[in-house]
C-alpha cells in the first residue's frame, strides 16, 4: 500500500492545538482526492521554521519513508509548514521533486509537480518568491521583537520567563529587582571566592549546606525540559553556575542585553567584582583548590540554632581554617554564633 504524508509545523510557541488544526484540515483534503484514511501518515513538529533541516527528526522520519518508497505525496497547508529558512525550504522541496514526490500546498490549491510527473514551472517560480517574502517578514518581526526586549530592557523590567539571574527577580511593575535571600549568598560565594576557595569548592559547600538553586526556589519538583528531563529539585550546585555568577557583570550593577550594557541594581561593589576577575585571570597557587574533604562534614552542628558548620579556608599565611554556621549565608538569618567554634588548622583536611 502507498502512503500519503501530512507535515504539520507549528513553532515552539505554537501548541498542540494549531497542528492539530493542520492534520484535521489537510485530512479532509487528503479524503477528497479518493484517498483513505488508512493511508495518511502524519509527521507533526513543535520547532522553528529556521531550525536546520537535519535537526528536525520528524523531517528526516518524513524522507526516510520517501526514500524507502512508502509514500507517494505530501500535503502542508502552506509552504512555511515545510520552513522559513529559503535556502533549507528549497533544499528539502528540490529533494522529494528529484524523488518524483509532489508537495500538496493546500493555500495554493496546486502541487510542486504537475499530472505528468513534471516539475510545475510556474508554482516553483511562486514558491520562491513566497519563500524569500516569507522570510523577510520573520526576520522584520524578530528584528521589532528584539528591540521591543532591548527598549523594555533599558527601562529596567526584567523581561519574560521566571529564571532570572541568581539574585534577582521580578518585582513590581515586571521591574528586575534584587531577591534579597538570593543575594546574600551571592555575597558569600564572592567573599569565599575572594578568601581563596575555589568555584568547584564553593559549589559543594552551597550543595552541602542545602542552599537552593534558582531552579529549586523557582519550580520546586516540576519537571523541567530545558536539557535531558528532570525535576527542579534536583539540580545542583555545579563549579559552572558558581562560575557563571562570579563573571556575569551584572552583580555590579552593569547587565548585557543583547549586546549592549544596561545599568541594574548591584549587589556587590565595583572593586570585589573586578578583584574576582584579577584573582581568576592571574590564579596560581589556586589551581590546586579543586577537591576538599572535610573531616567534620556533617558532624559539628551549631549549638545556638542547630544547623550544619561549613568550612572556610583561606590558602595564604595565617589565613582562615575554620567553621561557619551555615547561618551565615541566608539574610538576616545568622543566629549570632558566627564566630569560628574551631580555629586550628588541622580541622580542615584539603587535597
Amino acid at each position: 500500500m502507498k502512503y500519503v504524508g501530512i507535515l504539520a509545523r507549528v513553532s515552539t510557541t505554537g501548541g498542540r492545538q494549531d497542528y492539530e488544526r493542520q492534520v484535521n484540515d489537510l485530512t479532509q483534503v487528503i479524503l477528497s482526492q479518493n484517498y483513505g484514511t488508512e493511508q495518511i501518515i502524519t509527521f507533526t513538529e513543535e520547532i522553528s521554521g529556521f531550525t536546520k533541516n537535519s535537526e528536525r527528526p520528524e523531517l528526516q522520519r518524513l524522507i526516510k519513508y520517501v526514500e524507502d518508497g512508502k509514500i507517494e505525496k505530501i500535503f502542508v497547508t502552506e509552504i512555511s509548514r515545510v520552513g522559513r529558512n529559503p535556502s533549507e525550504t528549497r533544499r528539502t522541496i528540490d529533494l522529494f521533486t528529484d524523488l518524483g514526490i509532489p508537495i500538496y500546498i493546500q493555500s495554493m490549491g496546486r502541487s510542486t509537480i504537475d499530472e505528468n510527473g513534471k516539475r510545475d514551472g510556474l508554482i516553483n517560480t511562486l514558491l520562491q518568491f513566497m519563500m524569500e517574502q516569507a522570510n523577510i517578514e520573520a526576520e522584520q518581526i524578530k528584528s521589532r521583537s528584539r528591540s521591543g526586549l532591548l527598549n523594555s530592557a533599558r527601562k529596567g523590567r526584567a523581561g519574560g520567563g521566571l529564571l532570572h539571574n541568581y539574585g534577582y527577580t521580578k518585582g513590581i511593575d515586571k521591574m528586575l529587582v534584587v531577591d534579597e535571600e538570593e543575594a546574600q549568598v551571592v555575597k558569600e560565594i564572592y567573599q569565599m571566592y575572594l578568601d581563596g576557595l575555589g568555584s568547584k569548592a564553593i559549589s559543594t559547600i552551597l550543595q552541602q549546606q542545602g542552599i537552593p538553586t534558582k531552579y529549586n526556589r523557582v519550580y520546586g519538583d516540576k519537571i523541567i525540559k530545558n536539557t535531558a528531563p528532570k525535576e527542579a529539585s534536583k539540580v545542583k550546585w555545579t563549579d559552572v553556575s558558581v562560575l557563571n555568577i562570579l563573571t556575569n557583570p551584572i552583580y555590579k550593577g552593569e547587565r548585557i542585553f543583547k549586546g549592549e550594557t544596561i545599568k541594574c541594581p548591584a549587589i556587590i561593589s565595583t572593586e570585589i567584582w573586578e578583584e574576582c576577575q584579577r584573582i581568576r585571570n592571574t590564579k596560581t597557587h589556586r589551581n590546586y583548590l579543586t577537591s576538599y574533604t572535610y573531616l567534620l562534614k556533617d558532624i559539628i552542628k551549631c549549638g545556638c540554632c542547630g544547623r550544619n558548620y561549613f568550612a572556610k579556608y583561606k590558602p595564604v599565611k595565617n589565613g582562615d581554617k575554620v567553621y561557619k554556621c551555615s547561618s551565615t549565608l541566608l539574610k538576616n538569618g545568622s543566629c549570632g554564633n558566627c564566630k569560628s567554634s574551631a580555629k586550628s588548622g588541622h580541622l580542615v583536611y584539603c587535597y
